[in-house]
């Protein structure tokens, strides 16, 4: 006995031509190319692996889009930039830099203002330097008066013209303070007005005397310059 198939329903029907359109849809390809947009795409779902090597330049990223967070999420994994990454003339002095910098100048200032001031010209036979000694004085006219100073290294210099009226005798005594060291003699060969080649050695002792040279008339002790004792 044969069985007759019914006919679908009205209702089958409609439910049969929704899942067609539904299932075709879904299947339909994006047109073209570069159309899938950010909420085409599953959070997460695209990562370091899916990007190919410098895929992502400054164009593709927004304005202030990458911020400390992101760099320094970065560096923890053992990224973040590098020396390489940053314009050196794009950076200004680091504070700390600036700071030092005035602490140099500030060290070097400081060490100037310690330093005494210069010491003035002390004028044998002024009142309360040392006098001459022997008949010896200045000799006067153009010549720069017999002085004396010390100065901030610590070295005598000398400076003027002496005349006596004998050889090798003590023209004057520097005060102490101003000697060469102990058990020293300092020896200058020095211009002389005489008749014996215009060469005579002038002395400073051990005790500060400025000793006449072996000839008679003047002579000059400008340039002559040691260290004090001590």
């Amino acid at each position: 006995m044969r069985r007759l198939l019914r006919p679908p329903s009205p209702a089958m029907v409609v439910a049969l031509a929704a899942l067609i359109v539904a299932l075709s849809t879904t299947a339909q390809a994006l047109p073209g190319r570069g159309t899938v947009a950010a909420d085409d795409i599953r959070a997460g779902a695209v990562g370091q692996r899916e990007i190919r090597t410098n895929g992502v330049g400054a164009a593709e990223l927004a304005p202030r889009s990458v911020g400390l967070s992101e760099l320094r999420r970065e560096g923890q994994r053992g990224g973040g930039l590098t020396g390489d990454h940053i314009v050196e003339a794009s950076l200004g002095t680091v504070p700390s830099a600036i700071a030092a910098d005035r602490a140099s100048v500030a060290d070097r200032a400081a060490t100037a203002d310690g330093l005494a001031p210069p010491e003035a010209h002390r004028v044998v036979g002024a009142p309360g330097e040392p006098p001459f000694l022997n008949g010896c004085a200045n000799v006067g006219g153009t010549s720069a008066p017999a002085a004396f100073f010390k100065d901030h290294q610590g070295m005598v210099r000398l400076r003027g013209a002496v005349t006596c009226p004998g050889t090798s005798q003590s023209a004057f005594q520097l005060p102490p303070g101003y000697w060469p060291p102990p058990g020293t003699v300092h020896t200058v060969i020095h211009a002389v007005a005489s008749g014996t080649g215009g060469i005579g050695r002038v002395l400073v002792g051990g005790g500060g005397d400025v000793v006449a040279p072996n000839s008679t008339g003047a002579f000059w002790i400008d340039g002559i310059a040691f260290r004090a004792e001590g």
